[in-house]
């Protein structure tokens, strides 16, 4: 990130990825999907599977993982994508 923002330290950025399924990259073979996984931790990013995002406000989102449970994380920037 520090290529294309130069405006702050990414060391005090933490990004998240909530992907509802149970695998990221769902649609490829078993071992690129938890290749992908491992490189995505490798680059510091926090990988959270079978989670998805109930609530977003302005203070952050609320997610529920697979077994029921729900978890808060406080955030100021949120982004949506789809596959």
């Amino acid at each position: 990130m520090h290529h294309n923002f130069r405006n702050f330290d990414p060391r005090s950025t933490r990004v998240v990825l909530f992907d509802g399924g149970r695998a990221s990259c769902r649609r490829s073979a078993p071992r690129l999907a938890a290749k992908t996984r491992r490189d995505l931790e490798r680059l510091g990013i926090e990988v959270h599977l079978d989670t998805v995002v109930t609530t977003i406000d302005d203070r952050g989102v609320e997610v529920r993982f697979g077994d029921g449970s729900t978890r808060r994380f406080a955030a100021r920037t949120k982004i949506w994508a789809a596959g």
